[in-house]
């Protein structure tokens, strides 16, 4: 009874094999079939988000770098806030890729794998285990996660395993799958991808002649009153950062005076490369 059992398995997984991926999906029930559609209509739908979330961060990027270089405060607020909008939207898009990505990738994988299982195709099943393997060591190897990194690794699992699923079954493999899975993000690129942020600025009123002027006036003998307005006590680092011997207090305000324009230079540098403590900290030039 037993060897019966052993021969009757062997000829009913070569039977499955003669059919074609297309006709085993066929047999799946009708609430499988259905959510493997699902899964398929709303893959399509995926690259498209992901091509917007690289163009927002790449947007983010530049802007974080003309915030850098702005003279004026009303700029610095337009940029900010753009920024702000820009940043919600990066944020916006990893959930939705995520949100998205993750039926797909469950719903794809169990109806594959039922199938497989169901008909005793050991092979594809040890396949798709071992993609799983690798897939885990590339993702430590990359050390990051996140909505795209998943994506990346996942979607290139997906596609690797439905070219193979085709192969196996005696198909030829859509050369869709094939451009598709050399036009996937890297992960390794995607684990490059560092968080975009303002720096701590220091937001200047100027006088007439402009922050611009003032660094070409670094070495003259003009002097100035700079006004450090910020919403907490600085703390000491600050304090040794704008090297000054004597600080008067104000209602929130903290005045060095008699600076010249090498001075005024060294002490934004100084407290805009400080670790953010005092974000909202301002500064207000008087040149005497």
């Amino acid at each position: 009874m037993k060897l019966y059992l052993i021969i009757l398995a062997v000829l009913f997984a070569g039977a499955a094999s003669a059919q074609s991926l297309e006709e085993l999906e066929a047999t799946l029930s009708s609430e499988l079939r259905d959510e493997l559609a699902s899964a398929r209509k709303i893959e399509v739908e995926v690259p498209a988000l992901v091509i917007e979330y690289m163009a927002v961060y790449e947007r983010l990027g530049v802007l974080a770098e003309d915030y850098a270089t702005v003279l004026t405060e009303a700029e610095a607020e337009d940029i900010r806030s753009s920024f702000e909008g820009l940043s919600g939207r990066l944020d916006e898009l990893a959930v939705r890729i995520e949100e998205m990505w993750e039926g797909v990738f469950d719903s794809k994988s169990y109806a594959y794998n039922y199938m497989m299982d169901r008909d005793n195709q050991t092979e594809m099943l040890s396949l798709y285990e071992d993609l799983i393997t690798q897939m885990r060591e590339h993702k430590a190897q990359v050390s990051a996660t996140g909505a795209l990194i998943d994506y990346a690794l996942q979607k290139r699992l997906l596609t690797e395993y439905e070219i193979a699923l085709a192969e196996h079954f005696g198909d030829e493999a859509p050369t869709s799958l094939k451009e598709a899975l050399s036009d996937l993000p890297k992960a390794e690129d995607i684990a490059a991808l560092k968080p975009v942020r303002l720096k701590t600025r220091l937001e200047f009123e100027h006088d007439a002649t402009g922050y611009a002027a003032l660094a070409t006036e670094k070495d003259k003998k003009a002097t100035y009153r700079v006004e450090i307005l910020c919403v907490k006590e600085l703390t000491q680092a600050e304090r040794n950062a704008i090297e000054q011997k004597e600080i008067v207090r104000g209602e929130g305000t903290f005045i060095v005076s008699g600076l010249d324009g090498a001075a005024v230079l060294r002490l934004r540098i100084s407290l805009d490369t400080l670790t953010g403590r005092n974000p909202e900290m301002r500064l207000k030039l008087t040149k005497l």
